[in-house]
């Protein structure tokens, strides 16, 4: 079997984490620990910086890291 692109490995880990950031909770009333809708917006601002750096060197990722982390703080939560 052959490796996959490194391109094709982060558009999956982008599509898993966008799906999870959709379709989590913001919160888990009662149940403390378990991922919310920020914890994947939180992942994906990190995967869109190392995005940007190597190997892929992609600049277009810094805006779309800052949208998400921008995301994450709009989401009002305070612990």
């Amino acid at each position: 079997m052959a490796r996959a692109e490194i391109k094709d490995i982060y558009a999956q880990i982008v599509s898993d984490l966008q799906y999870a950031a959709a379709n989590l909770p913001q919160s888990w009333s009662g149940a403390p620990g378990k991922e919310t809708n920020g914890t994947a917006l939180s992942l994906l601002a990190k995967v869109y910086l190392t995005m940007a750096t190597y190997p892929l060197k992609d600049p277009t990722n810094y805006q779309k890291a800052a949208d998400a982390a921008h995301s994450v703080m709009n989401l009002g939560i305070i612990n």
